[in-house]
């Protein structure tokens, strides 16, 4: 299983029951309208309206051509005496009034809310799709929210999507997830873009085509445990040399002084606390509680998380709140902190873990709140380090510096970035500091 930060939604029959809204409006606009049905009217809309939307999924038609057509066309088939333009607006009226979600599905939105960042790409006439958004309040869950007649290129163009993650701020690709019920328009799409698809199969139908999903669901319901990580740890193989390493090393690393310059990090980060009278905070990778005891003793609730059980027993014999804990898998609550402190933890994380463990510390961090993150870097790198000094010798992941600011900005807001060249140090190695802020809600 990957690990995605954006989740890029279809609208309709993936969000919104669209088939039920439709033959709602195809009952009841007639009867408005003053206009005389013959039975077959709604099959025969069914394969004209199909048919033009293959063509416009094709480029051969515009949103505007299949509005304008489509009852136009069923009227002369079926010999129907009206006016095809005004029922067509009408039936729009009532599609509009008629839509509405899936069972379960707001439930399912509000679970993925804050762990992702939700986008949507739908095709359809722009007015129509504004309006039923706006109903049923899509807007507070979803942005960007692209709709094809907007850009003039529909699903399933590549370029749609390229529109879509330029909205989104321009993630990775391989950190987006498309999800729909169309394996012609969602699914091929994703797939011309270069970016992973769910397709959502309610009616279990056979894929006899040659699209290939990433995945397959059959109800939105399975999308919050498809995606969900209880984060995959780190491997153990990983995890037990990192531990050993730190629990061998733990004691010289007490007895040894915090550089200068890792100091005037730690200081400047405490003015930023003190500015904002934080009061909670959460150390991730504390190592012998040295700076969480420099920041209990400013004034702050500090809990110390720790993989090395010695560590974790120097931080409690300073007076901390400490516990053995792997960042991937944190066990506190929601919004539980008003700031997190990692300095030089992350580092350890295998690179296809970063961005799931920073959508988990944004769950355990209130809105607003800060997020010092400082990092050896500067250049990439994941592996054992060669020219380690600890045994067993330990993982490490760096990143140059665009590639850092790109993954965390996906889930936090950067308020400042420094690469700074550190004493002692005449290679390319920097220390990369960001001062970082979960999103306030609005």
């Amino acid at each position: 299983m990957k690990f995605y930060t954006w989740l890029l939604f279809d609208v309709d029959g993936t969000l919104l029951d669209f088939q039920q809204a439709e033959s709602v409006a195809l009952n009841t606009t007639p009867s408005q309208m003053g206009v005389v049905m013959p039975a077959e009217y709604v099959s025969t809309y069914h394969q004209i309206n199909d048919s033009l939307w293959r063509d416009f999924e094709a480029g051969a038609l515009s949103a505007q051509d299949v509005r304008t057509k489509r009852f136009h066309l069923l009227f002369k088939e079926l010999e129907i005496a009206g006016d095809a333009q005004a029922f067509s607006e009408g039936f729009l009226k009532n599609l509009i009034a008629a839509s509405g979600f899936f069972e379960g599905t707001e439930q399912v939105l509000r679970k993925l809310e804050g762990q992702f960042r939700l986008a949507l790409l739908t095709n359809g006439f722009a007015d129509v799709q504004h309006a039923r958004i706006a109903r049923l309040g899509l807007g507070k869950l979803f942005d960007p929210i692209i709709i094809s007649e907007e850009v003039s290129v529909a699903k399933p163009a590549s370029a749609v999507f390229d529109i879509a993650l330029e909205g989104m701020g321009g993630p990775d690709k391989g950190s987006v997830l498309m999800i729909g019920d169309s394996l012609s328009s969602d699914i091929q799409g994703g797939a011309n873009a270069g970016i992973d698809t769910c397709w959502l199969n309610p009616t279990s139908n056979a894929n006899n085509t040659d699209v290939v999903p990433t995945y397959e669901i059959q109800n939105l319901s399975e999308l919050p445990s498809l995606l969900a990580r209880r984060i995959e740890p780190v491997t153990d193989e990983i995890r037990d040399s990192l531990r050993q390493a730190y629990d061998a090393g733990a004691l010289t690393r007490d007895r040894s002084d915090l550089p200068e310059w890792k100091r005037a990090e730690r200081a400047n980060f405490l003015s930023h606390l003190r500015a904002r009278r934080v009061r909670t905070l959460l150390e991730v990778g504390s190592g012998t509680g040295k700076d969480g005891r420099y920041f209990s003793d400013a004034g702050c609730e500090v809990t110390c998380i720790d993989l090395s059980p010695t560590m974790v027993q120097l931080c409690r014999e300073k007076g901390l709140k400490a516990m053995e804990m792997d960042v991937a898998n944190l066990t506190f609550s929601d919004r539980s902190f008003d700031a997190i402190y990692s300095l030089n933890s992350l580092l350890h994380l295998p690179k296809a873990e970063l961005p799931a463990v920073l959508i988990e510390l944004q769950r355990v961090l209130m809105p607003g709140g800060l997020f010092y993150l400082g990092t050896y870097g500067g250049f990439d790198h994941e592996g054992i380090y060669e020219d380690d000094d600890h045994s067993p010798r330990r993982f490490f992941s760096f990143y140059e510096d665009a590639q850092l600011r790109r993954l965390t900005s996906e889930v936090f807001d950067e308020l400042s970035f420094q690469s700074l060249k550190f004493p002692g140090n005449e290679g390319p190695l920097r220390f990369q500091s960001l001062l970082l802020q979960r999103p306030v809600e609005v």
